[in-house]
């Protein structure tokens, strides 16, 4: 979310708290001077940030609605843009103000007054207003009830803690389970007692024991079963049971709490029920694969018949069905690293020894196996010695491609024949030593291009045994944030440093952008947080992207997004995972198949199901 901060200049330091907390939770944040591009006047560029923005959190205090205090010239700005404070303005107090001189534009929303930690009760309730929207929360005239958990996809809106609502929960039981054994479902007891002077209408659940009070289930999304009761009158409790299902994955604390919206449209909220799941939700089109498979999964490709599937401990290719189950499995020798196939051969890469492997693609028959030696005499990155480990691969035409990196030693890249023979390290070599570090390969079979995941501005390569072509970051700006791309038969498929997927021709020593196909769905592109995408190729007309970002680069994910590309009917999100690095995926026509891992190197490999 791109959020402007308002406040006084008196009030910068707890503004600076505010500031940091939003950042980490992933928002971009307009924070006066500090987030000013060099060339622009003060005063244009905080109006063009009001403008991008999509929540102006307003600092309250005595300096912040003075008469002459600049906050009020941006509170006009933002009154401007949005006729209605409802769901865009979350005034906070941040020192006791006498409400009479807080603007009505302000009072038309509940301030939120923190009781603790201002920065953390603040990013809080802006976490909340992502949720549910508050036109849904409205029922008619009477009060509507909605179930709010926090990092899971709904969006919503939290005013401050009233007492018109009183929640009794216990520990949520699990119910159903999915990633890492977590449960991807959860039972609630509940007892709720409405003190309001209007009905109330309990929302966004599933019944699983009616209570013998008065309650209405009602079902917004079509998420969960539809069943209906009376309402529950004003001063009355009921005592029963819900179940909370997940519409997308999410790690780490989860809360929920019961909000409620008068006909007035004022929103109260009960106190939060927060607990820590032992892993992350799975969405109801998941399911996983065997422990023994998903646990130890390296890398994952589609083939003809399904997927194949790299399995270490113990080492083998394994091909699936689209269920899932095993049709075909060959044993290895060494810890493999690598997996790349096509009509050609299925070819893996293999440390302890490093060596690559050609298996038949139909039968999977041991073609070929060579052992990968990179000369020692060929020095790599500030002069340091080059591992011989196959991190990547990819073929053009009748070469193939190896990335080697692994260790303390430094990162190389040779080509070989596909039958295995005549390794050769490129002339070209010593020119992109300190670039083969984070160096991805992206081929359609015929040309082999290179891409970057660890440099600023990235670069473009097309590799050929003997000549080199790049495309700096620094001389094209749509090679500039090109972590992966997607080689097709005549065009590329690059992200550029907006999100936007561009159809880009190379004509002679140009990159010439086509048109738009769309826009990447989760997309961060704030200056804190390092985004890399890969991108994967789909059978028929499309492909599927994947969206990694991170705080820094090599730091641990924060969020890892599928997007599902149909150039003819656009993106589609299949999947959004919190704090889960997305491994390797691969598309097959109505499944795709993921492996994940957790921030302490747990791993599990998921099949999905997509319209």
């Amino acid at each position: 979310m791109r959020i402007f901060v308002s406040y006084a200049a008196e009030d910068r330091p707890v503004a600076e708290s505010v500031v940091h907390s939003l950042r980490a939770r992933g928002h971009d944040v307009f924070f006066d001077r500090d987030s000013l591009p060099p060339g622009h006047s003060y005063e244009d560029q905080i109006a063009a940030s009001i403008q991008a923005a999509d929540l102006l959190v307003y600092l309250v205090s005595p300096h912040s609605v003075s008469p002459k205090s600049f906050t009020l010239t941006e509170l006009g700005l933002a009154e401007r843009k949005w006729a209605s404070p409802a769901r865009r303005v979350l005034p906070v107090m941040v020192e006791s103000t006498d409400y009479g001189s807080i603007p009505a534009y302000l009072k038309a929303v509940t301030v939120l007054e923190p009781r603790g930690n201002v920065a953390a009760e603040t990013a809080a309730a802006v976490s909340a207003m992502r949720r549910i929207p508050a036109r849904l929360l409205k029922y008619g005239g009477v009060v509507a009830i909605a179930l709010i958990m926090a990092g899971i996809g709904y969006r919503g809106y939290l005013a401050s803690v009233g007492l018109q609502l009183k929640l009794t929960a216990p520990e949520p039981a699990p119910w159903e389970r999915g990633y890492f054994g977590a449960p991807s479902r959860f039972r609630h007891g509940l007892t709720v007692l409405n003190n309001s002077t209007a009905g109330a209408r309990l929302s966004q659940a599933q019944l699983v024991s009616k209570p013998e009070g008065a309650l209405r289930i009602t079902d917004r999304f079509g998420l969960f079963a539809k069943e209906a009761i009376p309402v529950l009158a004003p001063g009355s409790s009921a005592e029963g049971a819900i179940v909370v299902e997940p519409v997308s994955t999410t790690a780490g604390e989860v809360s929920w709490q019961l909000c409620v919206t008068e006909a007035s449209g004022s929103e109260t909220c009960s106190p939060a029920q927060a607990w820590r799941p032992k892993g992350d939700f799975s969405p109801a089109t998941a399911f996983t694969l065997d422990p023994d498979l998903s646990q130890h999964a390296v890398a994952v490709a589609r083939d003809n018949v399904g997927f194949l599937l790299l399995r270490r401990s113990p080492a083998a290719v394994l091909r699936l069905d689209e269920t899932g189950q095993i049709i075909a499995n060959r044993a290895l020798i060494g810890d493999p690293t690598t997996l790349y196939a096509d009509e050609t051969g299925i070819y893996v890469g293999t440390r302890g020894p490093n060596a690559i492997i050609k298996l038949d693609p139909e039968r999977l028959d041991l073609i070929a196996e060579v052992p990968v030696r990179f000369p020692s005499k060929k020095l790599g990155a500030f002069g340091n010695p080059v591992s011989s480990t196959p991190a990547v691969i990819a073929r053009g035409g009748d070469r193939l491609w190896i990335v080697t990196r692994g260790g303390a030693s430094g990162a190389g890249l040779l080509h070989m024949s596909t039958a295995l023979t005549d390794p050769q390290v490129p002339d070209f070599f010593d020119d992109i030593a300190y670039n083969t570090k984070g160096m991805m390969l992206s081929t359609n079979g015929r040309d082999v291009w290179a891409t970057e995941t660890n440099a600023t501005p990235a670069s473009l390569r097309k590799l050929s045994p003997d000549k080199l072509a790049t495309y700096s970051g620094h001389e094209f700006d749509i090679a500039s944030c090109a972590t992966g791309i997607l080689v097709e038969a005549e065009s590329l498929l690059i992200p550029d440093c907006n999100g936007t997927v561009q159809r880009v021709v190379e004509k002679g020593k140009d990159l010439q952008i086509q048109h738009r196909v769309d826009a990447l769905l989760g997309y961060a592109k704030a200056p804190s947080i390092w985004t890399t995408v890969q991108m994967r190729p789909g059978p028929g007309d499309g492909g599927g992207f994947l969206v990694n970002t991170e705080r820094t680069a090599g730091s641990p994910a924060t969020e890892s997004i599928v997007n599902r590309l149909n150039t003819k009917r656009g993106l589609k999100m299949p999947l959004d995972i919190k704090n889960i690095r997305i491994v390797d995926l691969a598309f097959q026509d109505k499944v795709f198949m993921v492996i994940i891992e957790g921030a302490g190197g747990q791993r599990e490999t998921l099949a999905l199901r997509y319209e």
